[in-house]
């Protein structure tokens, strides 16, 4: 880098906002080329509205933070004309460098209160009001998490970590892994008696009983039909043996015919093809095939997760408000304010259940075996198979729904309905809201929402109630 004008431009596309970062690379400054005082090195986000900048003055020997968030905190120290491995920690509390893999003692790190800006562009090299880098920068790498410092340590000595996860509060908590990798899995917390979880299938399955069910005289249990079939077919007695009264029986009924019903000219195929229906805890829900994708043709209305445990329901609105857990609602159940048509016997037909957002990604799963809440990424497709957002919007709706704006064309039905407020009452809407699974900030989680004037994809807090459909994995 010149320190004049050169420098690197991105987009961090796959950043998710946390309140920690972390920023590692190689960097040996050369020379100041004049401007301002201190040579930016890496910004995230555009000048005026970033997270944080860092950058270096080689003539002051200092590095300084610059930061919406910190106030210019700062370390005076020479690496001038060397290479040097940097890592800046900040998390919602304090600042940390390492140089060199060690953190260095006496870091300033001001008043700090991480907060993301928005921008998920950078910059390496400089680029803002003539601050540019003279020198070197090497193997840059940003994460949205605090990395330990063995991590740190490791990414300066070029060594590989062992991954895996490291909470032994896990299911599969790994004692050799150095790093976590983010499969911890907490299912098996939540499984009932006589079941185990499945990391494969995600899900608690029944433990087989450990021996074959007792067979009366003559029969033995078939394992692979799972049934008393009799032991010697020529054992007309069932007596174990096959003797002269076997014999006898046999010949007493040799060449009889009896009718027998005459078999299709083609087989009947009975497997399940999306279209048909699904039945999850004792209620048959319509699927229909759109482009590639199956979903389900109704909202969803189960009280139970995927494994058997109920769903917290019938929160009065101060519970509803302060729950860490899943919970879910009629419109127009219990003592809640309500606007519009409040018959909760009514709206349970029409539109199923509300659920909160913890319900949506608990572990023990909203939808059935093989079925999921759908993600972003599968309401996208969606409606980029429909034309877009706009075009999507009246075959997605119900025939003549919202109004006559509705086509019905998918057989996707949505219609309009209501949802639960965080405050626990109820409020009437013209759209249509579904939650996806996609979490966008700590305690918001993004939604698809749909009337004839708007449609698109919004985020909004966990603890609001709209509805499920589940999309086939």
């Amino acid at each position: 880098f010149d320190g004049l004008s050169s420098h690197i431009t991105g987009n961090i596309s796959s950043w998710t906002p946390t309140e920690e970062s972390t920023l590692s690379l190689w960097l040996h400054p050369r020379g100041d080329a004049g401007g301002q005082p201190y040579d930016l090195f890496f910004q995230l986000g555009e000048y005026g509205n970033h997270t944080f900048a860092y950058g270096y003055n080689y003539s002051g020997e200092n590095l300084d933070l610059y930061s919406n968030c910190h106030w210019n905190p700062y370390y005076s120290i020479n690496i001038n004309n060397e290479w040097h491995h940097l890592a800046i920690v900040d998390d919602a509390t304090e600042s940390s460098i390492f140089l060199d893999g060690v953190l260095l003692p006496s870091w300033s790190s001001g008043s700090s209160s991480w907060c993301y800006q928005g921008s998920s562009s950078f910059l390496i090299g400089g680029g803002a009001y003539n601050q540019y880098t003279t020198g070197y920068i090497d193997d840059v790498g940003i994460w949205n998490r605090a990395l330990t410092e063995l991590e740190i340590a490791q990414l300066y000595e070029g060594s590989s970590l062992t991954f895996g996860c490291t909470d032994p509060a896990a299911c599969n908590y790994d004692a050799t892994a150095e790093g976590d990798d983010g499969s911890c899995e907490y299912g098996c917390l939540y499984c009932g008696e006589n079941t185990f979880w499945d990391s494969t299938l995600q899900q608690c399955v029944t433990i087989a009983p450990p021996c074959a069910p007792s067979c009366g005289e003559g029969t033995v249990w078939d394992p692979v039909n799972e049934e008393c079939i009799i032991a010697v077919p020529t054992d007309t007695d069932f007596n174990g043996c096959v003797t002269a009264g076997d014999v006898l029986n046999l010949l007493a009924t040799f060449g009889t015919c009896p009718p027998y019903p005459e078999w299709p000219e083609e087989p009947t195929d009975t497997t399940w093809t999306c279209g048909d229906a699904v039945t999850y805890w004792d209620h048959d829900y319509a699927t229909v095939l759109i482009g590639d994708q199956c979903w389900f043709a109704e909202n969803l209305r189960t009280e139970q997760y995927r494994n058997g445990e109920v769903i917290p329901a019938g929160l009065d609105d101060t519970d509803w408000a302060g729950t860490q857990e899943g919970a879910s609602s009629v419109y127009g159940e219990g003592n809640s304010d309500c606007s519009g048509p409040c018959d909760e016997i009514e709206n349970l037909g029409w539109h199923g259940r509300l659920y909160n957002f913890e319900a949506v990604s608990d572990p023990r799963g909203l939808c059935p075996t093989g079925w999921q809440a759908p993600s972003e990424s599968h309401v996208n497709l969606l409606v980029d198979g429909l034309g877009g957002f706009s075009s999507a919007a009246p075959e997605l709706a119900m025939t003549d729904g919202f109004g006559g704006f509705g086509t019905g064309s998918t057989g996707l039905d949505l219609l309009p309905q209501g949802w639960k407020n965080p405050s626990g009452h109820y409020s009437l809407s013209d759209a249509f809201f579904m939650w996806t699974k996609t979490e966008t900030l700590p305690n918001e989680a993004s939604y698809y929402s749909m009337n004839p004037y708007a449609t698109g994809i919004a985020s909004d807090s966990h603890w609001f109630g709209m509805s499920v459909r589940c999309v086939k994995d």
